[in-house]
This record gives structure tokens, C-alpha cells and sequence, in this order.
């Protein structure tokens, strides 16, 4: 009886597929991804234990104690630093769970303030370029539906001459 490949259904011909230890299913290299020479590679304790794709999709997946958790409370109040780092960006209100600011890092600084607004007029500037651009494109459009019938009249009526 021949054995079949569990993933494309081909018949093994050749020993070059890998057996499931856990499914016992078999499957060829092309349906696996893996070359002859990395099968060459592989030592024979890794064969006998190899998992096809299902089975390493269905296994549970690693635990989450390397999760890191914050310190009690009781830790943070005698820290100030540690519950200055120990703020969590992501969770709730983003407005709320920033850090208070001092009022100097509210102001803003005249260099930026200038470079910003050169960006701002480039935009502008940059967008009116754009707009001119398209009205030449539509002109040019125009003109080449205008005048190509005729150019190509007066062509057709030059060569009937000669």
C-alpha cells in the first residue's frame, strides 16, 4: 500500500519527506519549504520529534511570565523616579496619562516656530505649483484635440499630391 502525503496528496516515491511524531502524517519538502541539503543538516533526534504545521499551530503557546508587571503601590509612593518612568502611555485617556509638563516646556521656541511656518507657506506654495500644473496638462490636452485632426488632414491631402 502506498503511503500518502498528508498537505498536496502525492504519493511518496522517494524518502524525501518528514513524518509528523505527533499526527504521524507525512509531508514532501516542496510542501514544508525546506531544501535536501537543510534536510541533510538536521540530526536525527530533531526528525523524530519534528511537528508538522498543524500540530505546531494547535500546541499552546508559551506562558507569559516573562510579562512585565508594575510595582505595588506602596513601592511607587517612596520612589518618586521609579513612578515617574512607571507611567503607561498607551491605556485610557492619552491627553490624561501624559506626564505634567514644567512651563518652559510649554513655550515654544522661536526657531521652531519660524521654521514651521516657512514649511507652512512652502506648502502653499508647493500646492499652487501643482494647481498651475494641472491647468497647463488641460490646455495642452485641449489644444493636441484641436489641432490633430487637421495635422493629420493636411498629411493625408500632402501625400495624395505626390
Amino acid at each position: 500500500m502506498t503511503q500518502h502525503l498528508s498537505r498536496c496528496r502525492g504519493g511518496i516515491l522517494d524518502g524525501n519527506f518528514m513524518k509528523c511524531s505527533n499526527c504521524a502524517k507525512c509531508y514532501n519538502f516542496i510542501c514544508i519549504n525546506i531544501t535536501q541539503d537543510k534536510f541533510k543538516g538536521f540530526t536525527q533526534s530533531y526528525k523524530d520529534q519534528w511537528l508538522c504545521p498543524s500540530c505546531t499551530c494547535s500546541q499552546p503557546k508559551c506562558d507569559n511570565l516573562s510579562t512585565p508587571i508594575r510595582a505595588p503601590a506602596s513601592t511607587a509612593a517612596r520612589n518618586d523616579t521609579y513612578s515617574a518612568v512607571n507611567i503607561n502611555m498607551t491605556r485610557g485617556n492619552k491627553q490624561g496619562a501624559r506626564a505634567k509638563t514644567t512651563r518652559d516646556d510649554q513655550m515654544p521656541n522661536p526657531e521652531l516656530t519660524t521654521l514651521l511656518a516657512e514649511l507652512r507657506q512652502l506648502r502653499l506654495e508647493v500646492m499652487e505649483v501643482k494647481q498651475q500644473n494641472t491647468e497647463i496638462k488641460n490646455q495642452m490636452s485641449l489644444i493636441s484635440k484641436k489641432t490633430y485632426p487637421k495635422t493629420s488632414t493636411n498629411i493625408h491631402s500632402l501625400r495624395k499630391r505626390k
